[in-house]
């Protein structure tokens, strides 16, 4: 039984998917924030040791049922401005995609 897909509302989905991703930075030595603004416009800020910092949106990454296709994912504007950059996950563990690449910053 897949609980995660099934018997989870998208609320918890996503608190899991945040929980994932925050665990993934800190295991790699990054330092990671959360925003106490529910209406905040990213769910993380992970800096790296050298200071820079880094506003993550967290996906879970969601198929569609007609066809199995992934669902795709847009910036607002707001979240452009702020160079916010999404973070997809599954929250089973079985695979992660960043959309930028931040391995050669830390």
């Amino acid at each position: 039984m897949n609980m995660i897909n099934n018997d989870f509302s998208c609320t918890l989905k996503g608190c899991l998917a945040e929980l994932a991703v925050a665990y993934k930075f800190l295991k790699r030595g990054y330092y990671v924030s959360k925003p106490l603004d529910p209406s905040c416009p990213f769910d993380l800020v992970v800096t790296n040791k050298k200071g820079k910092n880094y506003l993550i949106d967290v996906k879970s990454i969601s198929y569609r049922k007609k066809d199995k296709s992934v669902i795709t994912r847009c910036l607002t504007t707001l979240q452009k401005q702020l160079k916010v950059r999404f973070y997809f996950t599954n929250i089973n563990g079985l695979s992660a995609r960043q959309i930028k690449n931040m391995k050669n910053d830390k």
